[in-house]
């Protein structure tokens, strides 16, 4: 009988313990545990706005990185063109004639550069250059022709054709009045024919000069 009181006081103090054990476990805080994905950032640092309100617009004011302006060609003196032909052209050399301008022209050009007058049927001046490298300059041009010249050339050859043909002409007058056979008649005609041809060609040969030599002359101031 002392045996089965005793065994039953174990048991209770047993169920005792458990009791209390349980109880204190259900009142301990939970463990921690580390914040799932979804929390990331931590809460102690937000998300910042992009880009940051500090940060400087694009391109910033007074950005010392940034290019100048482009200047488009050469700096130099302002060229002034006058003519008697309104279609005359500036030209530079720049491996081939190029038209920088037309009269009266108002534009700055290369000081460095090779220039001269020219343009459609004008006959091209001798090349030449600047006097300064900056200020005002004028340029004084009396064109020739292209054409004129052209058929100044075809005249003058006209004219030593003819004069050659009469010169010939008059060896045969001479020819003829050596020949005792014939009547001086032919002699007169021969000799009348030839001077004809020889005025003829020589009137031809200075007109053609004259044309031929016209050139375009330039003065620049």
């Amino acid at each position: 009988m002392r045996g089965v009181c005793r065994g039953v006081s174990i048991l209770v103090a047993l169920g005792v313990l458990v009791v209390k054990a349980a109880v204190a476990f259900a009142q301990a805080p939970p463990p921690a545990y580390p914040a799932p994905h979804d929390a990331y950032p931590p809460p102690a640092y937000p998300p910042q706005p992009y880009p940051p309100p500090a940060y400087p617009a694009y391109p910033p004011p007074g950005n010392p990185y940034q290019l100048p302006p482009p200047t488009f060609g050469p700096v130099g003196p302002v060229v002034h063109l006058r003519a008697d032909n309104p279609k005359a052209q500036l030209q530079q050399l720049q491996l081939r004639w190029r038209t920088i301008c037309v009269a009266p022209c108002g534009r700055p050009a290369d000081p460095a550069g090779y220039y001269r007058i020219g343009g459609d049927t004008i006959r091209p001046s001798a090349p030449f250059r600047l006097p300064r490298p900056s200020g005002e300059v004028l340029i004084d041009t009396h064109v020739g022709s292209n054409v004129r010249h052209f058929v100044g050339l075809g005249i003058g050859i006209g004219g030593i054709v003819a004069a050659a043909y009469g010169t010939v002409v008059l060896s045969l007058g001479q020819a003829v009045n050596d020949n005792t056979q014939t009547g001086m008649d032919a002699s007169h005609f021969f000799y009348a024919y030839g001077i004809a041809f020889i005025v003829v060609g020589a009137v031809l040969g200075a007109v053609g000069i004259s044309l031929w030599n016209t050139s375009t002359s330039v003065e620049v101031h």
